[in-house]
């Protein structure tokens, strides 16, 4: 395990604790996350999920980038 692995875990928490991520565009329905992974930068952590809503089918591959502070 790395440093980095803690915060890695903080920056997924996040991102599931924030209900306007996982709204769908095309119909508001709630989305679900097919696949979640987290990395770092020297200047940014980097946040990433592909996402689908099974209602409509539409698919997200979304990116957050996080400052390092």
């Amino acid at each position: 395990m790395s440093r980095m692995e803690p915060r890695l875990r903080l920056i997924n928490g996040m991102m599931h604790d924030n209900p306007l991520l996982m709204i769908c565009p095309g119909c508001g329905d709630r989305l679900k996350i097919e696949n979640e992974t987290a990395r770092s930068n020297a200047n940014y952590y980097i946040a990433e999920r592909n996402i689908k809503c099974n209602k409509c089918g539409l698919k997200i591959r979304q990116y957050i980038y996080i400052l390092r502070g």
